[in-house]
């Protein structure tokens, strides 16, 4: 499962966590004549640090964000402005979450692809055998 900004916060939530409704820093994540950009901290040996190393500059557009953590639940990468956890990982299902769009990042102003995000899933998950290739 990936969850996309509020697809994250769903899957917090149905894990057991919450969320901060009015994030006192929404200022440096809200949707403001378009999507915000920050810089991010990723931790070492996650998945996200495989793709873009320990630092990513990424998009983002909300207003709520994880409080605590749901069950199963690590923290990958953060902003280290405020502390807002911008990625997760479960640690023994196949469950990723992000926090920013990397559908919809723009590689010129970040310096990085946000479709390596959904390239890494799509990896996690072997073709099916019984698919008809034709």
């Amino acid at each position: 499962m990936l969850g996309i900004c509020k697809g994250l916060q769903i899957i917090n939530v149905g894990l057991g966590g919450t969320l901060y409704q009015d994030m006192p820093t929404a200022r440096l994540h809200r949707y403001a004549e378009g999507d915000q950009y920050h810089a991010t901290v990723i931790r070492e040996g996650s998945w996200l640090y495989g793709l873009y190393g320990a630092c990513a500059v990424v998009n983002s557009a909300h207003h709520q964000s994880i409080r605590t953590l749901g069950r199963g639940l690590c923290a990958v990468q953060h902003c280290p402005l405020d502390g807002c956890i911008e990625a997760v990982s479960h640690r023994e299902l196949p469950i990723l979450g992000v926090q920013w769009h990397p559908e919809r990042l723009q590689e010129g102003r970040a310096g990085i692809c946000g479709a390596k995000v959904l390239d890494y899933f799509i990896s996690l998950f072997p073709a099916c055998p019984c698919a008809d290739p034709g």
